[in-house]
C-alpha cells in the first residue's frame, strides 16, 4: 500500500474511495489557496491596462475599411464620392493622445481645417471601459487590445458610421 504523507489523518477504515476523494479535495483546495497568491488583483490589472492606453492612437484605416459593419457600410454608400473621400480623409487624420495624468486630446483635419478638443481620460475595470470626457459630453468605449493595436467599441452608438473604432499605437 502506497502512503502519502500528510497532516490529513484518514481513518483506517475509511474506503478506497472515500480516501481518494478526501485527498483529491484537499488537492484542490491547496491548488486554489497558493493560487490566489499568485493572482493579480484588480487593481494590478486595472493598472497594466492603464498603462497599455497611455500613447498617441491614430485609426487604423485598412482595418476600419476591412471590418466595417454592413449598415455603416451601406450608411457610407449613400454618399457621394467627393463626400465619401472627405469622410475617410477626416478618419484618417484623426489621433487620440492619452496622456499619464489623465488628459485627453483629439485632434484632426476636416476638409483642410483643423480641429482639436481636449478633456480627461478614465480607465474602469468592470467592464473594462474608457471614458473620454469633452467639453461637449462623454464617451464610453469597451476596449479591447490586440497585437496591432486596440479596439473600441462605443457603449452608446452615436458615432456616425463607426459601431467599432480600430486603432493602432503611432510610438510603436
Amino acid at each position: 500500500m502506497t502512503t502519502i504523507t500528510s497532516n490529513l489523518k484518514l481513518p483506517m477504515k475509511a474506503s478506497f474511495f472515500t480516501r481518494f476523494f478526501i485527498l483529491g479535495l484537499f488537492c484542490l483546495l491547496s491548488q486554489w489557496v497558493l493560487g490566489q497568491e499568485n493572482r493579480p488583483d484588480t487593481d494590478t490589472v486595472l493598472q497594466k491596462a492603464s498603462e497599455k492606453l497611455i500613447g498617441v492612437w491614430r485609426m487604423d484605416l485598412p482595418e476600419q475599411k476591412q471590418k466595417m459593419e454592413p449598415s455603416d457600410r451601406n450608411q457610407l454608400d449613400q454618399l457621394d464620392e467627393k463626400e465619401q473621400e472627405d469622410f475617410w480623409m477626416m478618419n484618417d487624420s484623426k489621433v487620440y493622445i492619452l496622456n499619464r495624468d489623465g488628459t485627453v486630446k483629439r485632434v484632426w483635419v476636416d476638409r483642410g481645417s483643423y480641429f482639436e478638443e481636449s478633456g480627461k481620460w478614465d480607465f474602469q475595470s468592470n467592464p473594462m471601459t474608457l471614458v473620454l470626457q469633452f467639453e461637449e459630453a462623454a464617451e464610453e468605449f469597451k476596449v479591447n487590445f490586440t497585437g496591432k493595436g486596440m479596439v473600441w467599441v462605443p457603449r452608446t452608438r452615436t458615432r456616425e458610421f463607426f459601431g467599432v473604432l480600430h486603432l493602432k499605437s503611432l510610438l510603436q
